[in-house]
């Protein structure tokens, strides 16, 4: 079975976190330009754009992991 380095991120919880943060960020995001009065094209887009801070959290989070338990 592989071990995923990523299981061990914020001790353990990066897995359920992050699938919450994905689900909710967008549509938080999205209501905020919605509420912000923003065109629905602006709103919809910035709430794609949203997702892609959390996928570099995880890959810098990862580096830093792998990086630290190198001798």
């Amino acid at each position: 079975m592989m071990e995923d380095p990523s299981d061990n991120l914020l001790e353990g919880m990066w897995p359920f976190l992050k699938r919450l943060i994905m689900l909710l960020l967008p549509f938080w995001v999205f209501l905020l330009f919605y509420a912000a009065k923003a065109p629905l094209w602006v709103a919809s887009v910035m709430a794609g754009f949203s997702l892609a801070p959390v996928i570099l959290y995880e890959k810098l989070m990862l580096k830093k992991h792998l990086e630290d338990e190198k001798p």
